[in-house]
């Protein structure tokens, strides 16, 4: 199963609500607890420690710049207040026992998040969302796209919400490489936070509006179907396997449906009440990395949960 050992937690200070939020209710804060929440279950099913380094980048355009490198002191002081805030959020992460770090760095929020989450080893980002839905603010934004199209480890994008623990955790196959990865992560977070783990998988019926045009008779589209439908079970059961292996405390749930698969899977989300929903970054499209294709960007829009994405390896 997979590990937890390096996290990395992108900060947001860009509109100032982060040192305005007296009770840390700010998509970051939320994302910060997330990360020590984890920190603290990895740490107590493993004999090694999990480190969590927060991080803020501080994107100033080239007038702002010239302005602070002609106040030195000013400057000072613009850098000197984010590290603070990111080092009293470290502070409290070392109260309750986790081994964390934190910094500010200048330039793009989404190259400075891609590029140390490859150099520095971190095998998770976290960052929290704006808004209802994930497509409000920051997942919109050009940094989020970025991480979950560019990152080459997992993305998880932190819904605010009363719990940090997620309890219900939903992972979306189409049996890929990058769907099996992820199911390997559901385990793991299953076990950690003691969540009840569920898998499902949408046969989709998308190209039957084509092939009305074509000759092939309506007996050979529903016994392909059918066959669709058996070949996903057995693979559904193997899954089930690997999680009856994995000894979690709760079975697994399994779901098997048929219609559009952002349609299924954004209300099983909420019929559910799944608080985490993992799944890969190509999203049906087809195309590696491209979480902004038209099927992704409209299931994305409908989710109210939190988001744990990894991106196919590119070929």
């Amino acid at each position: 199963m997979a590990d937890f050992k390096n996290i990395l937690v992108g900060v947001d200070l860009s509109r100032g609500d982060w040192l305005a939020s007296a009770d840390g209710d700010t998509p970051s804060h939320h994302a910060c607890d997330e990360a020590i929440a984890l920190a603290t279950a990895a740490k107590a099913h493993s004999d090694t420690d999990t480190k969590v380094h927060f991080l803020a980048a501080l994107d100033l355009d080239e007038r702002t710049k010239r302005l602070l490198s002609e106040a030195s002191d000013d400057e000072k002081t613009v850098l000197s207040r984010a590290e603070e805030a990111l080092k009293l959020q470290a502070q409290d992460a070392s109260r309750q026992g986790v081994t964390a770090e934190s910094s500010v760095e200048l330039g793009s929020p989404r190259t400075v998040l891609v590029d140390r989450a490859a150099s520095a080893g971190h095998d998770l980002v976290l960052i929290g969302s704006r808004g209802h839905g994930l497509l409000s603010g920051m997942l919109l934004g050009s940094t989020s796209i970025a991480l979950l199209s560019h990152c080459t480890v997992p993305v998880w994008v932190v819904k605010p919400s009363s719990t940090t623990t997620p309890k219900k955790i939903l992972v979306s196959t189409d049996f890929s490489p990058v769907c099996n990865e992820l199911f390997d992560y559901g385990l793991s977070l299953a076990k950690l936070f003691d969540a009840e783990l569920h898998v499902t998988h949408v046969v989709e019926e998308a190209s039957r509006p084509f092939l009305q045009f074509s000759q092939i008779a309506e007996d050979s589209i529903q016994q392909a179907h059918e066959h669709a439908m058996t070949d996903a079970r057995t693979k559904l059961n193997a899954l089930s396997a690997r999680a009856e292996a994995a000894q979690l405390s709760k079975p697994l749930v399994v779901h098997l449906a048929d219609g559009v698969p952002s349609n299924v899977v954004a209300d099983q989300t909420r019929v559910l009440n799944i608080d985490l929903l993992l799944m890969g970054t190509v999203a049906w499209e087809g195309v590696p990395g491209m979480i902004v294709g038209s099927t992704a960007h409209k299931m994305l829009a409908m989710l109210e949960c939190s988001l744990f994405t990894v991106r196919p390896p590119k070929k």
